[in-house]
């Protein structure tokens, strides 16, 4: 009897979501999923009806450029202001039913044409193309931020790309539906905003619509591990929060602990869970004093080499002030941030040298990891290699600004980062980063993020790879 009424139950159940009386699932797992998601937003249209009166979605149907576009068009909420712009574009073999569109999207910089004055609208869409229009929507521009037949790398560091969706060789409106909707909580590159935050404040989207879909609920805080690399000149700053935790790591030269203290404080937060100076250099410990004596902080780390400088007295006087106990790890020890784990893996040995005395740190969330590697140069790194650290990470902090006393041929293959963040002055005196570790850098395929040249840089990940976030 028990089987029975479970059995009926679980009728009932599939009967009320057929039905609609329960609100569609927010995972949009599946192309039909995510295309009726879309469409109970206003954003995604079908090509009829089938024989139960529902949107016939048609999804195994392959667009050409132009369907493409008016599907980007709707997708950003802005098929009505396109219609009535009107707006002109120069291409040669544009239908008239489309042209607004193309016009629209055009002038956006949202998509160009395929050459000789040709928009190419009855070509298929290929996957680059229509990720290079969602991306160039987002706010990247395809001659800096991505080249435009690489589109997916920045796709799937943004979380255009996600879980096991599959590139294939066909690719066709069930695809065009499933990385739209992705792209709905993908952050867009300038204002911090997803692009849903963004529909619902232009009123294209019904926020009570968006919020029963869990679009608002989505990449919090809680459950994404955050790494900020702060612009502070030749110096290196680093911010970690995952879970509702908060580590600084470094925290620049003297004269930017109040500007550090400022950034933190607007980003909300009033505590350090975790402070610590991978060596004692001016350019990394600069700043940590004020940090000290303006914000709460839980435990302290300072590597095993002091120094004799002003810089270090001043630290050691302001953690002696508010009482601090200060710690020193060593390699194989972890400290917990929220849901992320922070590994200690050197240095190994004992150096005499204060950039080889650098604190290693591989950070890891989930499936992925970044390692953080302070000024630690070659000698360090071929220990480090030597003892069998594991060390490969997706994001890769470069050692010492770029120079090329760091980031050896053998350390970087045992990385094999994705992501390559240089913490670095502009029109710096030491020539960094170097052209000799840039290039090798692009040899071994990491993309390569320069504070001097976009800002403070955000790397997050909710378990499950790497999205990059730059400030310009």
């Amino acid at each position: 009897m028990r089987q029975n009424k479970r059995t009926w139950l679980a009728l009932l159940l599939a009967l009320v979501i057929a039905l609609g009386l329960l609100p569609a699932t927010a995972a949009a797992d599946t192309p039909q999923s995510a295309a009726q998601n879309l469409y109970e937003l206003g954003l995604f249209r079908g090509v009829g009806e089938d024989a139960a009166g529902r949107p016939d979605f048609d999804l195994n149907a392959r667009p050409d450029r132009a369907q493409a576009v008016t599907m980007l068009v709707r997708l950003m909420g802005a098929e009505e202001a396109a219609l009535t712009a009107q707006a002109a574009h120069p291409f040669t073999d544009v239908p008239q039913w489309v042209s607004p569109y193309v016009g629209y999207a055009y002038q956006m910089g949202w998509t160009l044409g395929v050459g000789s004055g040709r928009f190419g609208a009855g070509e298929p869409v290929t996957e680059e193309q229509y990720l290079t229009f969602l991306l160039r929507a987002l706010g990247y521009d395809s001659s800096r931020d991505f080249a435009w037949d690489q589109a997916h790398v920045l796709a799937g560091q943004i979380g255009l790309i996600r879980g096991d969706y599959g590139r294939g060789d066909r690719f066709c409106r069930g695809d065009v539906a499933q990385l739209s909707y992705w792209a709905l909580t993908c952050q867009e590159k300038s204002g911090g905003r997803t692009l849903v935050q963004a529909l619902i404040a232009s009123g294209a989207v019904e926020e009570e619509t968006a919020r029963r879909q869990g679009l608002l609920d989505r990449q919090t805080q809680a459950d994404t591990l955050q790494i900020t690399f702060l612009d502070v000149g030749q110096a290196d700053c680093i911010w970690l929060s995952c879970g509702g935790q908060n580590m600084l790591i470094d925290a620049g030269n003297r004269g930017d602990g109040a500007d550090i203290v400022a950034y933190l404080r607007g980003q909300g937060v009033e505590r350090l869970d975790v402070l610590l100076a991978t060596h004692a250099h001016a350019d990394h410990i600069g700043g940590m004093a004020e940090v000290v004596r303006q914000m709460e902080i839980g435990q302290v780390y300072l590597s095993d080499q002091p120094a004799n400088t002003q810089t270090y007295e001043n630290l050691l006087d302001a953690l002696l002030e508010r009482g601090h106990t200060v710690s020193t790890p060593r390699a194989g020890d972890t400290i917990s941030l929220g849901g992320a784990t922070v590994q200690v893996v050197g240095p190994v040995q004992h150096y005499s040298e204060m950039n080889n005395s650098s604190l290693v740190l591989r950070v890891c969330y989930g499936g992925s990891a970044a390692l953080l590697t302070g000024d630690m140069e070659a000698d360090a790194e071929q220990d480090l290699l030597q003892s069998g650290a594991y060390l490969q990470a997706g994001v890769l902090k470069v050692g010492h600004h770029g120079s090329d006393t760091s980031t050896s041929a053998a350390f970087l293959q045992a990385v094999a980062p994705d992501v390559a963040v240089i913490s670095v002055g502009q029109g710096n005196s030491y020539g960094h980063p170097s052209q000799t570790v840039l290039d090798r850098l692009a040899q071994y395929g990491a993309a390569v993020y320069r504070t001097d040249e976009r800002g403070s840089i955000r790397v997050e990940t909710d378990g499950d790879g790497w999205r990059v976030i730059p400030t310009r």
